[in-house]
């Protein structure tokens, strides 16, 4: 009976330091910080699967310090349009730096890459999390001249800046319900809402008819070209038989005109008064009687518009 109660005795024992070394634990691996601490030295991947393990790793591995750095090395080389730095976000809509500091807001630097994608999607909750800066920064954008005006005029009153989002959201944002997916957390979103968005291949005439307008180039087959020629050539990646010679620039109008710019250095003459028409809207297109020009991406989700004579690459800020 004494060996029983000893047993009994030990097991209880046992149990009690289970249970204290799992609440330690719990209490000691969970505390703030700690665990998105860990987390922050493991790349996108493997922090996209931490978020699978339960509940309290899916709230850390969402957390917005964490994607704030794997978006800005997504779009590290890619072509993008500049947004407002994580420094001057939070300034964005009171022109401060911050409360204590009375110092003129920084000029934003054009070679930032954005820490909220533009065509982020995000729920209903999410959008009441977001600081209206945060918002303000997504239509500073130059395809979104016309809404970021607007915005600016409510942009004392958060309740109608946030309004104004959930509005727009969906009309600037996607383009058919594939791209309709919406998220819950600020960073990540903008992260796979980047992912999603480089998939597209449909060009939006608002993209198209962007007033930066695309740099437009020549193909030229490098056995014509003579080693005497002092003419720059851009290499052309589908092909190392063909060089690119920049002739200027296209610019497409949402009246369907399309203007040309040439360099300075290239005498030319071509028609005024281009026109240009959808063959299968977002995909081909034609200017006057030129063959028709093909979209796609380029490899840094750049847009192009190609034919078999010449290529066009959308501008970047």
């Amino acid at each position: 009976m004494e060996d029983m109660q000893d047993d009994t005795m030990r097991l209880s024992l046992d149990e009690a330091a289970d249970v204290s070394s799992n609440y330690i634990h719990s209490r000691v691996f969970d505390s703030f910080g700690l665990l998105e601490t860990i987390l922050s030295y493991v790349d996108a991947k493997e922090l996209l699967q931490s978020t699978m393990v339960n509940r309290r790793w899916k709230l850390a591995g969402r957390s917005d310090s964490l994607w704030k750095s794997h978006i800005q090395k997504l779009w590290d080389d890619k072509v993008g349009f500049a947004h407002l730095c994580e420094e001057d976000q939070d300034c964005a809509m009171d022109g401060t730096n911050n409360n204590n500091n009375k110092q003129p807001p920084k000029q934003q630097d054009p070679t930032k890459k954005p820490l909220i994608f533009w065509r982020s999607l995000y729920t209903a909750e999410c959008v009441q999390k977001m600081t209206s800066s945060q918002i303000m920064s997504i239509f500073d954008h130059p395809l979104l001249r016309d809404k970021f005006l607007q915005l600016q005029q409510l942009a004392n009153d958060e309740i109608q800046v946030k309004n104004f989002f959930k509005m727009h959201m969906l009309d600037i944002m996607s383009v058919s319900s594939q791209f309709c997916c919406f998220h819950s957390d600020i960073c990540f979103g903008s992260y796979a809402s980047s992912l999603q968005d480089c998939k597209r291949d449909v060009i939006t005439d608002l993209e198209l008819c962007s007033p930066m307008g695309f740099d437009m180039y020549f193909k030229i087959a490098r056995d014509d070209v003579e080693e005497a020629d002092q003419i720059e050539f851009a290499p052309y990646e589908e092909s190392e038989e063909i060089l690119l010679y920049e002739y200027g620039g296209g610019f497409f109008d949402d009246s369907f005109d399309f203007r040309m710019t040439l360099r300075q250095d290239v005498h030319s003459h071509h028609p005024t008064d281009l026109t240009w028409q959808w063959l299968d809207h977002g995909r081909r297109l034609q200017v006057a009687s030129y063959p028709p020009l093909t979209v796609s991406r380029t490899k840094r989700w750049g847009w192009k518009l190609e034919n078999i004579h010449a290529i066009l690459l959308m501008r970047n800020t």
